[in-house]
């Protein structure tokens, strides 16, 4: 029996998300109306708007492939019976099928990300982050 790796542990914590997004969005405006505490309020307000946005959605598809492929991987690695030449190949044909995924992951996270946003009926669209601009203080 193999153990849990980090790989693992990682994949188990992207999953719930990537496939019960609605759900735990749900369930945290659920706590968002039901609490009384404010600071609760104001904190499953937020993580709901973030779970619910394209750009979330998109980074938990393209996280969880990713992930998916390197566990598959590690798995194989750790078997006792591991032969040298076959964890080359291995390693080659992961290392090949992530830069496939370089190419053409992004627009296929995309459409996955965009059939999870209409789902939990939220707009998918990707939104530009306001950058923070600071004033800069000459010295003479």
């Amino acid at each position: 029996m193999l153990s849990d790796t980090r790989w693992e542990s990682r994949i188990d914590s992207i999953q719930a998300v990537r496939y019960q997004a609605g759900q735990v969005r749900e369930a945290l405006l659920e706590v968002r109306e039901t609490t009384a505490d404010p600071v609760v309020k104001v904190e499953a307000q937020s993580l709901a708007e973030e779970i619910g946005s394209y750009r979330f959605s998109i980074c938990t598809v393209i996280w969880y492939d990713i992930l998916s492929k390197i566990q598959h991987v590690s798995k194989l690695m750790q078997s006792p019976s591991m032969q040298i030449d076959v964890a080359v190949d291995l390693l080659k044909k992961t290392r090949d099928s992530l830069d496939s995924y370089r190419s053409t992951g992004f627009m296929s996270a995309q459409t996955t990300a965009k059939e999870m946003c209409e789902k939990m009926n939220v707009e998918a669209v990707l939104k530009q982050r306001r950058l923070r601009t600071t004033k800069k203080t000459l010295w003479l």
